[in-house]
């Protein structure tokens, strides 16, 4: 067994021993207390104070998805029910608070990793690591509160490889064989601003209007599980670009419209420049090449009390071909689709399921093979009173092409909050009849990440 497998072994084991003896969480009583201020960002506020609080999930009108950059600001403060003492500085958070109290600005710093090996792969590249260094803002510029605010919402953000391995995001098709990737989130780029755009409300809490540069997935196609860096990794779970033609962050407008007073039934629209190109900015392309993809998503809550909620929505997009292609060997053609999507609580367990139907191929990163797609799971929150899940989710999709075959995946991870602001989630996939690696009838992915913030 490799160095890199003994050591993922020991870790795993280390935490389940650990979890076996009954370690006693520590409580909302060491961490520094919040400011006790009503003019203060009431989700900031919530989500130190509850005690129940145990999902990142949507509270009422609560715009974006896990990976939105607002409801990200939100969460990057200490949380309770942790396993060893905090090892940040409460001055730090108490600056935040006040650097929003005075000036209306949010920032968050975080860094995560994700480490994957596979049981076989076509080139013999069997493992894939990678870093992810991320440091977000949101100025309120006017307004703040109330209708008509307006704000700017930008990242910078640096993903690249460790260890001299692979990169993940496109190791699980090229090198592991399969039909979708193992992980969408960790696609290797230099520091830039892949997110930088206006954000302005209408009526609060109604409707409000983004433009700028924007990636499609902060504000399309909810899922509470969502976020790669937390939680699945499989990207038929999180990102589906093998059977959604998602494109890269670009030139973007999107809004979101509550249109029904004090329901939680929203409406959300999105178009993404196709061609975008990671690194590069050209929004004058955009406007000249005129490749768009068009989302549009309407979708309810049923919400009991925070983190306690139902979710139904209904997707449908189109999307043009792509001015270049972005991997020669496969064919990009234009096409549209819908998608549904449901999640359903009861107590502590979340079942949730999809079907996805595509015609388009190719799509912006060039995996977008698949015609049919299904997902289906259940996550278990709060083990052990520990915040995070034991998450598992299982995805099937059958290709565009009758040549190649349907393939089956299933995904199992648990999220832990290691200390009050680190998380840490190892994992395991498993690939059944890899589509583009026939030769093997099931290939094992062990995988571990974790992402700390502050």
């Amino acid at each position: 067994m490799r160095r890199t497998q003994c050591i993922l072994v020991a870790f795993i084991a280390f935490f389940m021993l650990l979890f076996g003896n009954n370690v006693h969480t520590a409580q909302e009583n060491d961490p520094a207390k919040p400011v006790e201020n009503t003019e203060q960002s009431p989700s900031v506020l919530e989500v130190q104070k509850s005690p129940d609080y145990i999902s990142e999930g949507p509270e009422g009108r609560r715009v974006g998805t896990p990976i939105d950059v607002d409801r990200d600001l939100d969460f990057s403060f200490p949380k309770r029910d942790y396993i060893l003492p905090r090892v940040l500085p409460q001055k730090w958070f108490k600056w935040k608070e006040d650097l929003y109290e005075e000036y209306g600005v949010k920032l968050g710093v975080s860094y995560q990793t994700l480490y994957q090996n596979a049981s076989d792969t076509l080139t013999g590249n069997d493992e894939a690591w990678a870093g992810w260094a991320l440091l977000e803002g949101k100025w309120e510029i006017f307004n703040r509160g109330k209708d008509w605010q307006g704000s700017v919402v930008a990242t910078l953000d640096s993903r690249h490889t460790l260890g001299n391995l692979e990169e993940p995001a496109l190791w699980g098709v090229q090198d592991v064989g399969s039909l979708w990737p193992t992980d969408m989130g960790y696609i290797e780029w230099d520091p830039w601003v892949p997110v930088a755009y206006w954000e302005q409300w209408f009526k609060k809490d109604r409707f409000v209007l983004r433009l700028g540069q924007q990636n499609v997935g902060q504000i399309y196609d909810f899922f509470r599980f969502k976020d790669p860096r937390v939680a699945f990794s499989n990207s038929m779970l999180t990102a589906p670009a093998a059977v959604q033609p998602i494109p890269a962050p670009g030139l973007s407008a999107a809004f979101e419209l509550w249109p029904i007073k004090d329901s939680t039934l929203y409406v959300v629209g999105t178009v993404n420049d196709m061609n975008a190109n990671p690194e590069r900015w050209q929004w004058d392309d955009a406007i000249r090449d005129s490749d768009f993809f068009y989302g549009l998503e309407v979708g309810y809550n049923w919400v009991r009390k925070p983190g306690d909620f139902d979710h139904l929505h209904f997707n449908l997009f189109y999307a043009d071909k792509p001015e270049e292609n972005p991997l020669p060997p496969f064919p990009s053609e234009s096409g549209w689709g819908f998608k549904v999507l449901g999640e359903k609580q009861m107590g502590r367990f979340v079942g949730f399921g999809s079907y996805t139907y595509n015609t388009s191929e190719g799509g912006a990163f060039g995996v977008t093979f698949a015609r049919h797609a299904t997902t289906a799971g259940l996550a278990f929150v709060k083990p052990f009173g520990l915040r995070g899940e034991i998450g598992l989710g299982t995805s099937w999709a059958q290709p565009k092409k009758d040549a190649l075959s349907s393939q089956f995946g299933a995904e199992a991870y648990w999220k832990f909050l290691l200390l009050p602001s680190l998380w840490v989630t190892p994992g395991v996939q498993m690939i059944f009849d890899p589509t583009f690696n026939p030769g093997v009838d099931n290939v094992t992915i062990g995988q571990i990440k974790a992402r700390i913030f502050f």
